[in-house]
């Protein structure tokens, strides 16, 4: 379960019309940590049904440093749920 730290985000696009039946889940690596609204656009205009979310860990691991150890948790393993 998330801790009141925790700030996970996720979006999901459908298209409106001419769907292609497929989804396509795109994002960043490493520490990015951003929902990749780039990546889900093209997806989009592709035909595909699309996500993309945000683990709450963005500041390329200093979240740690600077006390929130819980946020490497979301990053690790609450993401995977």
């Amino acid at each position: 379960m998330p801790s009141p730290d925790s700030d996970i985000r996720i979006e999901v696009w459908l298209p409106a019309e001419n769907w292609n039946g497929k989804f396509q889940a795109v994002g960043n690596s490493g520490w990015g940590g951003y929902i990749s609204y780039p990546a889900m656009a093209r997806a989009l205009a592709h035909g595909y049904a699309t996500a993309s979310h945000r683990h709450g860990a963005c500041d390329g691991g200093g979240f740690v440093r600077n006390g929130h150890p819980e946020k490497l948790v979301d990053r690790i393993s609450r993401r995977m749920k």
